[in-house]
């Protein structure tokens, strides 16, 4: 199967978060197609890409002017990005888009975030994730042909507060997480897991696809005990069928999908062997070899032959098409004469 992969905030741990040039990096990333970042919405009301922990000094998006924020250096020159700059990039890079409204968001904040998408063109490229049901239902009913993923398990609380290395407690899957949504039915939709609960849970995906959703598993931030982002978690994930994995080592999971990924796929075809009976007349012959030239183009071009076939029967093309003889009966006369051996 095709499993897609996501850069959780862009390009995992493998650039500064949530930056313009994390974004540029997933897209010139052949094993990456699409992007995962937050959006939230200043003091004076623009909208910024940002989760707020890369923020250094973080104190709250909602209480800090734009100017504020992107007076902080994030490292390496990267200010906090508008969402209309983050959109421009990932569109612009071929990237899809994971666009995440955080609980809390009013609904003006819900449809000024559609609103930029929509005048961006940028609505076949996003699909809107949250973890609050009354946000995404608000989406289905402005855009209801947007993809939505219902986001779970998100965390409650640590195991321990003075030892953040024993993982954090996080929220069940309810029980209708898949169906509560499943009079939507567009491409696209899917249900967002954490990644130990599908691990551990493995029916979470029969259920979520009887109710034609995909399955995205994320990989949190910091790691769950026993469930560290390895390349053995991937293989497990891949081999239990999920449809897309938000990672934060897209270097780790390259080498779990590399084979699928290679920018240019070579495809082998079967040969295609062609037998044409001499002919009395040239123009018959060339009526001959466009009717056999024509299928063979579409379907070579179906099956993404070598280019240097596609090149011949163009030329064979060209060639029969300067030759043909205008009265349908001479072709009509050629093509009961040919033979085509596959």
């Amino acid at each position: 199967m095709v499993m897609e992969v996501q850069g959780h905030r862009g390009y995992g741990y493998q650039a500064l978060a949530n930056t313009l040039a994390a974004f540029r990096k997933a897209a010139a990333d052949p094993c990456m197609q699409s992007v995962e970042f937050d959006v939230r919405v200043t003091a004076d009301g623009h909208l910024v890409v940002t989760h707020g922990p890369e923020m250094p000094g973080f104190c709250g998006v909602d209480v800090s002017t734009l100017a504020q924020l992107q007076a902080v250096d994030l490292g390496e020159g990267e200010r906090m990005p508008l969402l209309a700059d983050v959109v421009e990039v990932c569109v612009a890079g071929g990237l899809l888009m994971n666009v995440e409204i955080k609980p809390g968001a009013s609904p003006d904040r819900v449809l000024e975030t559609m609103q930029q998408l929509r005048n961006m063109g940028a609505i076949p490229s996003s699909r809107i994730s949250s973890f609050c049901r009354d946000i995404l239902k608000q989406v289905m009913a402005v855009e209801p042909t947007v993809p939505i993923g219902a986001l779970a398990n998100a965390n409650i609380r640590p195991v321990d507060p003075n030892d953040e290395s024993k993982g954090v407690v996080f929220e069940e899957v309810p029980q209708d997480f898949a169906s509560w949504f499943g009079d939507h039915h567009v491409e696209g939709d899917s249900v967002n897991l954490r990644a130990q609960a599908v691990i551990e849970d493995p029916s979470l995906i029969i259920k979520a696809k009887a109710a034609g959703k995909r399955v995205l598993v994320w990989c949190p931030s910091k790691d769950d005990p026993g469930f560290e982002e390895t390349v053995q978690i991937y293989e497990k994930l891949l081999a239990l069928g999920v449809d897309v994995i938000c990672t934060n080592y897209p270097d780790l999971i390259a080498s779990v999908v590399q084979p699928k990924c290679e920018p240019i796929e070579e495809v082998v075809s079967e040969t295609n062997n062609i037998t044409i009976e001499v002919l009395p007349s040239p123009k018959k012959q060339a009526a001959a070899i466009i009717s056999l030239a024509k299928p063979l183009v579409m379907d070579n071009r179906k099956r993404m032959t070598s280019l240097a076939a596609w090149l011949v029967c163009l030329w064979m093309m060209i060639v029969g098409w300067c030759r043909l003889p205008r009265d349908a009966a001479a072709v009509e006369d050629a093509l009961k004469n040919i033979d085509v051996l596959r």
